[in-house]
């Protein structure tokens, strides 16, 4: 069962397999932490922290840093919770590697395609360079099967776009096969 989930979140890493719902959570936890006040923060050194509350006066949530824990129900779900993220935005100096601290601040707004570049032949030349320079990222990247699948899709994308400009189709001429005529008595019962 194991590989079958690592290939799926592996596909759905690139885009392949829906929305990343633990990543819409994270920017859900992340836009939540604001609103935690720095007063409500007890720090006892760089890696112990106490968050108060905000629905329980006068309890405290025991945060440890270096296991990257909060003791609330909620972070269970997604190992992460509005209460480390409030730590991260309140003391963006403490942040570890691995955590984008700009991200953590800045508003959250959904995904959406790049837009296009106003001249068609300057937008294509900075795109062809854009590829190259994803590509090169993608080779020294660990592989997995979603992002090869990914790479494939790439090509066979540039293949097609190749060849439509060419006048060729991507595609060959479409068969027409004749209907069964019940001809064959066995699999007609």
């Amino acid at each position: 069962m194991e590989p079958y989930y690592r290939c799926r979140h592996d596909r759905q890493a690139v885009g392949l397999e829906g929305r990343d719902l633990a990543a819409v959570r994270r920017r859900q936890i992340i836009s939540s932490a604001k609103n935690i006040s720095p007063d409500s923060i007890l720090q006892f050194d760089h890696i112990q922290f106490h968050v108060a509350s905000q629905s329980r006066p006068g309890e405290y949530y025991v945060i440890d840093l270096q296991r990257s824990t909060c003791d609330c129900t909620d972070f269970p779900r997604v190992r992460f919770c509005k209460h480390i993220a409030a730590i991260y935005v309140h003391f963006p100096h403490i942040s570890p590697e691995g955590i984008n601290t700009p991200v953590l601040t800045e508003d959250i707004t959904p995904l959406s395609q790049p837009e296009c570049a106003s001249t068609q032949e300057d937008n294509l030349q900075s795109l062809t360079q854009d590829i190259a320079a994803l590509s090169q990222t993608l080779m020294s990247k660990s592989l997995s099967s979603a992002i090869l699948e990914a790479a494939c899709s790439a090509k066979y994308t540039l293949m097609v776009a190749i060849s439509s400009i060419e006048g060729s189709k991507a595609l060959p001429e479409k068969d027409f096969i004749v209907l069964n005529q019940k001809s064959w008595m066995e699999m007609a019962e």
